[in-house]
């Protein structure tokens, strides 16, 4: 597909395990809907994490199953002031800065989700965050807006990859679709974000460590993302911030 403006004008933001400083690392953190002081790593009861998006309604109508409206991230290791624009959670959770989220709502996220205030503190309660934050879960996907080109899907040999696959020649099944951003629920792509050429500038110049790849280069960082060999942290394949 090299030289299809349709798939070389596309890019993902992808976190791999190494993070920033300032971001916290999925494995120090807990996400949940309730805060205790006397006992911070308590994990409440939390229905609404059964809530199955590819196999349950939208909006969503039983009341337990619901995103509530408020959500705690609470940080487990010493980290003292958090920065960020873009994080992936589990159970299709996304956590977003409040200028991010505007920012993907400018340009056509869907509205297939939920959104919850996000507090972020430590174990102490000491709130680590002067931004404000939100946690989104998403409810619809928009893989019907992409032509997966399922006969060159390649299955992943990385971590966690048993029976994941990869798509080379994804690419938008219509060149001319209006939003510029984009959320599949394709497991290999579920959790990123991928968009348009049109606002990668934008995206570069105005949020903290994105960490931005060419669509058609993702295959290979999927596949080696906890092989720090291989490709490290700072690598040629990530799209850097033009000086």
């Amino acid at each position: 597909m090299k030289g299809d403006k349709t798939t070389t004008d596309l890019f993902i933001w992808y976190n791999r395990t190494k993070v920033s400083k300032g971001i916290p690392s999925f494995d120090k953190v807990i996400l949940k809907n309730e805060f205790d002081l006397n006992k911070p790593k308590k994990i409440p009861e939390q229905a609404w994490t059964l809530y199955n998006a590819l196999k349950m309604r939208f909006p969503v109508t039983e009341q337990k199953y619901k995103f509530p409206p408020e959500m705690y991230l609470v940080v487990l290791n010493n980290l003292k002031d958090v920065c960020f624009d873009y994080i992936e959670h589990n159970n299709n959770v996304k956590l977003v800065s409040e200028d991010f989220y505007n920012f993907l709502i400018k340009y056509g996220l869907n509205e297939g989700h939920e959104k919850a205030n996000l507090t972020i503190l430590n174990t102490k309660g000491e709130l680590l965050a002067d931004k404000k934050y939100f946690a989104l879960r998403f409810c619809l996907y928009d893989d019907l807006l992409f032509d997966f080109n399922k006969q060159s899907k390649v299955r992943v040999v990385g971590e966690f990859s048993g029976t994941d696959y990869v798509y080379p020649n994804i690419c938008l099944a219509n060149e001319e679709t209006v939003s510029s951003v984009f959320v599949i629920k394709e497991p290999s792509y579920r959790n990123a974000l991928i968009f348009k050429k049109d606002i990668l500038p934008a995206i570069l110049n105005n949020f903290y460590a994105p960490e931005i790849y060419h669509l058609k280069d993702f295959p290979f960082v999927f596949e080696n993302r906890s092989n720090w060999d291989t490709l490290p942290f700072d690598n040629d394949y990530k799209v850097k911030k033009v000086q």
